[in-house]
């Protein structure tokens, strides 16, 4: 089965999936390989089944158990694919998640982080990800010449590799200069900077947990992490009139049933908004 495994994750390299994912899914099929201890073509129906029961025994979330059990059909069906089983274990197995609406930020509280913001480089990623909705590992990915200043926009790689342009505003524009001015890096960039990062740290390209930290600095402790800027975002756009396909388009997001979770909270502020402003409510 491991061998299995090294060619499943060879293939995904294949096809341009991220490290992240890629580690992802090592961890599980290893971690499903050391609880089965079978061969790939020996694995039934029912230790798949008793696999999702030693799953929800370790109290693990339900979304977490469908993102497990999601890897193990994709395997599953790149060996059935290869010849390497004649019957896919994990056919009509489904964990229904748990739905949970975005965590988001008010936008008094966002304007309170915005204020606080300590350092230049502190200040211009916090201002970047509200001002965008970009994922941390695209905000990570940004090089010098990706901005474009006349215009403010700038060009961003997201999942899959897949581009696409991303607004900012005046705001994350002053931020990012003075950012800049201090590192002393030129803007607008010149052809001979394209892989330049636009953050940095000693000298080196930014990574996901330096933003973690970042971020975490100015969050209540409840709050989980930079994903919230991206809510935060999607929601106020919404909240202010803003069409659910442009919202889509600006986030990235492959299928608009993704970006509908957030409709989910603009209702939830509507009724808020109503039992506070109508008389008989």
């Amino acid at each position: 089965m491991l061998s299995d495994i090294q060619n499943f994750l060879d293939e995904l390299k294949i096809k341009n999936n991220s490290p992240r994912t890629i580690e992802s899914y090592k961890q599980t099929l290893m971690e499903f390989y050391h609880h089965i201890k079978k061969d790939s073509n020996e694995i039934t129906r029912e230790d798949i089944h008793n696999y999702l029961i030693f799953l929800n025994e370790r109290g693990l979330q339900k979304s977490t158990i469908a993102l497990k059990l999601a890897i193990l059909k994709s395997f599953f069906k790149f060996l059935l694919k290869h010849k390497k089983i004649n019957i896919n274990p994990t056919v009509g197995f489904s964990v229904k998640k748990e739905k949970k609406l975005p965590v988001f930020l008010s936008e008094e509280e966002i304007k309170t982080i915005l204020e606080k913001a300590q350092s230049p480089l502190e200040k211009a990623i916090l201002e970047l990800l509200y001002a965008t909705g970009m994922r941390v590992s695209e905000l990570c990915n940004l090089n010098l010449f990706d901005i474009n200043w006349e215009k403010r926009i700038i060009k961003v790689q997201g999942k899959g590799g897949k581009e696409r342009f991303v607004l900012f505003n005046e705001s994350a524009e002053r931020a990012l200069k003075i950012y800049l001015a201090q590192t002393n890096q030129s803007y607008p960039p010149s052809e001979s900077v394209n892989e330049i990062a636009l953050f940095t740290i000693n000298g080196k390209r930014i990574t996901r947990n330096q933003v973690y930290r970042i971020v975490r600095k100015y969050l209540k402790t409840e709050r989980k992490g930079p994903h919230i800027l991206r809510h935060t975002f999607a929601t106020h756009l919404l909240n202010r009139g803003a069409d659910l396909v442009s919202v889509k388009e600006l986030l990235g997001h492959a299928d608009i049933k993704t970006t509908q979770k957030y409709t989910h909270v603009t209702i939830e502020h509507l009724k808020k908004i109503y039992k506070q402003t109508h008389p008989r409510a």
